[in-house]
Order: structure tokens, then sequence, then C-alpha cells
């Protein structure tokens, strides 16, 4: 089952702020589903990726566990944070769209990549914007997991963020995603902030998805 829900106004992408960025989404060297390359700067898990299963529902971030990490404010994924995946690939990560075109809608510039894809037994989410010339940062995502059973999905996801300055925070970590409903909700398409209003930075939007353990 499908349903659509109202996306939140441009005053919430505000509430909450922090750093978290992933290194670049250049093609590396692939993980647990044998050794393939990735499409984003974080590998399947060995062992997982190889059965076929249905991606297609809710599901909700477990037993995250950082590998590694390094500089301030570090963006970490929170357990109990649910991510909704339909056949396309993650349509929202903590209620909230991951959808490009919202997500330029929101911040009103092009994103420089972005991946999105599932095939029943590898899931790739990844996107990098670079706006450091501008004085801010340069925020990149990476997530890449493999189906172990019919409900569960393990994950890689390495985030960074780098200042204008070049001073950068990333965290590796790795966590199970566990299905709690077959069905999805579809956020509305984002509308943009009105004249007058500031547009969310997209290290805002990573933040707002992602949670932020250091403000809690």
């Amino acid at each position: 089952m499908i349903r659509t829900v109202r996306n939140h106004s441009s005053h919430s992408f505000r509430r909450v702020l922090a750093s978290f960025t992933l290194v670049a989404l250049a093609a590396c060297g692939g993980g647990g589903g044998g050794g393939e390359t990735s499409p984003v700067s974080a590998v399947v898990p060995a062992g997982s990726g190889a059965r076929a299963i249905q991606m297609i529902g809710t599901w909700e971030i477990r037993n995250v566990t950082v590998v590694e990490s390094g500089g301030p404010n570090q963006l970490t994924p929170l357990n109990g944070t649910q991510v909704v995946i339909s056949g396309d690939g993650v349509v929202s990560i903590g209620g909230f769209s991951t959808k490009r075109s919202d997500l330029e809608t929101l911040v009103g510039t092009p994103l420089d990549v972005y991946v999105n894809q599932q095939d029943g037994r590898r899931l790739f989410y990844g996107l990098t914007l670079d706006q450091r010339a501008a004085e801010l940062t340069r925020e990149v995502v990476g997530l890449a997991g493999g189906s172990i059973d019919d409900a569960s999905i393990a994950v890689e996801q390495f985030n960074s963020s780098m200042s204008a300055a070049g001073t950068e925070s990333f965290v590796r970590a790795r966590y199970t995603l566990a299905r709690i409903a077959p069905s999805i909700l579809i956020p509305e398409d984002a509308v943009a902030p009105a004249d007058g209003e500031t547009k969310p930075t997209m290290q805002q939007l990573l933040q707002q998805r992602f949670g932020d353990k250091a403000a809690k």
C-alpha cells in the first residue's frame, strides 16, 4: 500500500543544525556483495546482497556501530530512524524526502552528484553538494546496503562534511535496516521557500534526516 503525506514546511528545515558529509561519491572497491564496484563512497557489507528480497516498505535503523570517525560535530545515524524504500530507491529518511528535485528545490541549487537505486539485493543512496566557493560546506552522503533476509538489510554509511577552510568531520557507521511495515508513505513534493525566507543549507537538510547526536 502506498500513501502520500504532506511534506513539512520550509520552517521545519531550519530546526536543527550540525555537520555531516561524505568523501566524494566516486566509485570505490566493492564490499560484501561479491566485490562489485559501488557507485557511492560506502560498500555493501560483507556477506550481504546475495539474496533477492522485496525491499519496498518501511524500515528502521537498528544496531548502529561506528567504525571510524574524526573531526567535530560528527553526524552519526541514529537507531530508530525510519527509512522508506520504493521500487526506485530511498523515498524518505526520518520522515523527510530524499528525492533529488525536493532537495534542489529547498536549497535552491542543483546537486553535483545524486545516486538512488535498488534492485532487491543491493541498495545505494548518495549525494554531494560542494558550496565551499560560497563560503559554505561540501556535503556528501553515501549509503550502501545488501539484503540479509526478507526482514533485514545490512548497511554501511559514510558521512563527511568539509568547511570552506578545509576542516572535515566524518563518520563511517554500519547498521541493520529492519522491516517494520510493507506499506510506504511518499512525501508530497517540496515547496520552495517563499521570497524573503532563508533557504536551508544542505548541511541542515542532511542533519534533519539523520539526526544530531551532538545536539541532543
